[in-house]
Order: structure tokens, then C-alpha cells, then sequence
């Protein structure tokens, strides 16, 4: 039990070690592979698995580190051109372990609305807290005023856990399985 206590201690000291950054260009490519080993998992459609669109994501998220915003199609067949930003968390030692692509909620909606696309975490080191820091660090970002959006496909059971302990609230579950979430700093983290 004494062990299992220090392993605990040392992983949650550990958690200290790491950054979190914007992204840089060299990060577009582990990017692309954690949303392939996603796809391959069920956190992301599988259309991810089809080179035309791993090589369309790589394209959005170099144009994004640029100052592009992301189109994205609404449910009325209209586009939106919304800005976004990539970030990498990361260790000195070891590299890139995980990452987070946030943009607008709604063209325009700026910093006061924001959804939390696609995050992941390198499988090797899930179950660590990494995913619970990430999303800390996300929230960090934001404002009092902001209100923070996540969607999670049935397979994110772990990520959904995460986001449900930092005080995101339920608030749809689709057909599909899939939950819609929201944050607001107002609510707190419930530590």
C-alpha cells in the first residue's frame, strides 16, 4: 500500500514538469497521429483514418499556427469561418504527450464562447492525470466570462470522467451517444 502511495505522490509531482504551449509547426505532424490513433479508437470519426482528410487536418492546423481560422459547416448548410488555436502539453525530457484544439463556438463568438474540438493524450501515458492537467490548463486560459464547450463520443469515457470532475455540466446526449458539455469559471473546479 506504502508503494502505491508513492507512486501516486510522484506521478501528481511529476505533473509539475510539464507545459503547456501553442503549437508550433514541428507539432502538426504528432498531432495528426494522436487524432489517427484516436480515429482508430472511436474518440473521432473514422473518416480520420482516410489520408485525403489526415492530410486536410494537417493543412487546417498549419494554416491555423499562421492566423487562419477553420471553416466549419453549421446544420443549415452554411459555412462559418471561426479562428482557432493549437496547443501542445509537453514534458522537456520526453516531448509532446498531449494536445488540445479550441476554437470559437460560433463565428465571432470570440473568447466568449469557446469549444474544446479534439484533445488527447498519448495512449502510453494515460491514467496518469495528464488529461485532468490539460484541460486544467485549458480552462486557465479562459475568463470568468467564457463558456467553455466539449463534445464526447461514447469511446471518451476517460475524457468525459475528466471534464465531469473539473465541473463541466451535461446539458445533451445525442441519438448517437455522444454528450455535449459546458463550463463556465463561474461554476468552479471542483477539486
Amino acid at each position: 500500500m506504502l508503494e502505491l502511495i508513492k507512486d501516486i505522490f510522484n506521478r501528481k509531482n511529476n505533473l509539475n514538469q510539464y507545459i503547456f504551449r501553442k503549437a508550433h509547426k514541428s507539432d502538426v505532424d504528432f498531432v495528426v497521429e494522436q487524432l489517427i490513433y484516436g480515429a482508430k479508437h472511436n474518440h473521432y470519426l473514422k473518416v480520420l483514418l482516410d489520408p485525403y482528410h489526415q492530410k486536410t487536418y494537417r493543412t487546417m492546423f498549419l494554416r491555423l499556427l499562421e492566423g487562419q481560422g477553420t471553416k466549419s459547416l453549421n446544420d443549415d448548410g452554411s459555412i462559418e469561418m471561426k479562428s482557432g488555436s493549437l496547443w501542445i502539453y509537453s514534458n522537456k525530457k520526453i516531448g509532446n504527450v498531449g494536445y488540445v484544439f479550441l476554437s470559437e463556438k460560433y463565428e465571432g463568438s470570440g473568447e466568449n464562447e469557446i469549444e474544446l474540438l479534439m484533445a488527447g493524450i498519448k495512449s502510453e501515458y494515460q491514467g496518469m492525470g495528464h488529461g485532468y492537467n490539460l484541460i486544467k490548463c485549458v480552462i486557465s486560459l479562459c475568463s470568468n466570462e467564457t463558456t467553455l464547450y466539449a463534445r464526447c463520443y461514447q469511446a471518451s469515457k476517460g475524457m468525459y470522467h475528466i471534464l465531469k470532475k473539473l465541473g463541466f455540466v451535461t446539458t445533451n446526449t445525442r441519438s448517437s451517444g455522444t454528450r455535449e458539455l459546458e463550463y463556465n469559471q463561474r461554476m468552479g473546479i471542483n477539486d
